[in-house]
C-alpha cells in the first residue's frame, strides 16, 4: 500500500469553499554545486585572486580539489563523537523504489519497538494500585496482532534506553508481550530485548555525553544469532527520542510520547493504529531509511501537528490501517491502561 511521495501545497488563501487545496508540488530547498562561470572568474582575477574559485566555499560552495569533509560541509569528528558514517549517509541517498510485498526474494524486514513512551509508560506508585506499574498505550493489541501475524513477515524487537533490562523484561510482561527470552518466544516473532545497558556511549558535536541506540549492535548481534544482516534498507525504530538515533538519523519514526497524564483521550491516540499502515506501506519499499527522510515520518509534526495539510495525512494513514487490519481479519481494539 504506498503512501503518495508529495502531497499538494495547502493554500491558506483558498475562499472559494472547497478543500483549500491546489495541485502545487512542495518545494525543495536549492542547493548550489558546481564552479563559477568563466565570466566571473575572469572579473575576479581583476581583484587580484590567485584562485577565485576558493570564493565558493565561503559561500556554500566548494571547490574540486577541496578535501571531501570539505566539500560535504562537515567538520572533522571528536574522537569518540557519534555520528553517521559516510557509508550510512551514502546508502540513505539511494532513492527507495516500490515493489511487490509479496516479492519472493524479499528479506525479513526488522521493527525495533522503544517501550517507554511509545507502548505505555510508567506509573508512580501511589496511583499502580499495587498491581501493574506500566500503562499501556490504546491500540497497542491490534498494532500487535498485525506484527506477530503468521503471515506477515516482520521480526520484532525492543529496546528501552531508559530501563534496565530487569526493568524492560517486567515492563514488557505487565504488557502482556513476548519477551524474546526465553528462546521459546521467539516463535512468536520476537527476537530479543536491548536495553540501556547496549547503548553505545559517546559524545554530540557539543561534546556532552550521550548514549544511543546504534543499529550495528542489532545488526551484528542478530546476525550471529538468526543469520540475517539487516541494513538500513530493511530496519525501522518507532522512538520518542530522536536523540537515540544519532548514529542512523534517518531510519526511525517519531512517536509523540506517550505520558500518564496526557491531556488526550484514550481513544483520540491513534498513533499505534495508523503504525499498522505506515509498517505495511514500508514492507513495499526497497530502503527503508530513504523513505522515512521522503516522507517525513522522523518529525513529530507529521503526528502532531494540528494544521488541516497534516491533519488531512494522518486521516489518509488511519484509513489505510483499518483497510489492512480488515483485510487480515485484525480486530481493531481502542483499548489501553493497566
Amino acid at each position: 500500500m504506498a503512501f503518495p511521495r508529495s502531497y499538494p501545497a495547502f493554500d491558506d488563501s483558498d475562499t472559494d469553499g472547497d478543500d483549500g487545496f491546489v495541485a502545487a508540488p512542495l518545494r525543495q530547498p536549492s542547493t548550489f554545486t558546481g564552479s563559477l562561470p568563466p565570466a566571473v572568474l575572469r572579473q575576479l582575477s581583476g581583484f587580484g585572486l590567485d584562485d577565485p574559485s576558493s570564493l565558493l566555499s565561503q559561500f556554500g560552495g566548494a571547490s574540486a580539489s577541496a578535501p571531501r569533509s570539505q566539500r560535504r560541509g562537515t567538520r572533522r569528528l571528536g574522537a569518540n563523537e557519534i555520528a553517521p558514517s559516510d557509508a550510512y549517509l551514502q546508502g540513505v541517498s539511494v532513492p527507495s523504489q516500490e515493489q511487490p510485498s509479496d516479492h519472493p526474494l524479499l528479506p525479513l524486514d526488522h521493527v525495533i519497538l522503544s517501550i517507554e513512551g511509545v507502548l505505555g509508560c510508567s506509573l508512580p506508585h501511589h496511583l499502580s494500585g499495587g498491581h501493574s506499574d506500566f500503562l499501556s498505550r490504546t491500540y497497542l493489541t491490534t498494532l500487535m496482532d498485525y506484527l506477530l501475524h503468521p503471515n506477515n513477515r516482520w521480526s520484532v524487537a525492543f529496546w528501552t534506553g531508559s530501563m534496565s533490562r530487569k526493568q524492560g523484561l517486567k515492563a514488557l510482561r505487565q504488557l502482556k508481550l513476548p519477551t524474546g527470552s526465553p528462546e521459546k518466544d521467539e516463535r512468536d516473532g520476537v527476537v530479543g530485548l536491548w536495553s540501556k545497558e547496549d547503548l553505545r556511549q559517546g559524545t554530540d558535536d557539543s561534546g556532552a555525553q550521550i548514549g544511543v541506540k546504534d543499529l550495528e549492535i542489532i545488526w551484528k548481534e542478530l546476525e550471529e544469532e538468526e543469520g540475517i544482516r539487516w541494513t538500513l534498507e530493511d530496519t525501522v525504530v518507532i522512538t520518542d527520542y530522536p536523540g537515540f538515533m544519532a548514529a542512523q538519523p534517518n531510519n526511525f519514526i517519531m512517536a509523540p510520547s506517550f505520558h500518564y497524564k496526557t491531556t488526550v483521550n484514550f481513544t483520540d491516540d491513534q498513533f499505534l493504529l495508523m503504525m499498522i499502515a505506515v509498517l505495511e506501506d514500508l514492507t513495499t519499499e526497497s530502503n527503508f531509511a530513504a523513505h522515512i527522510k521522503e516522507l517525513g515520518w522522523d518529525d513529530e509534526d507529521y503526528w502532531m501537528s494540528p494544521s488541516p495539510k497534516q491533519a488531512s495525512k494522518r486521516d489518509f494513514v488511519v484509513h489505510n490501517a483499518v483497510r489492512v487490519a480488515a483485510k487480515m481479519k485484525i480486530p481493531i481494539i481502542a483499548t489501553g491502561g493497566n
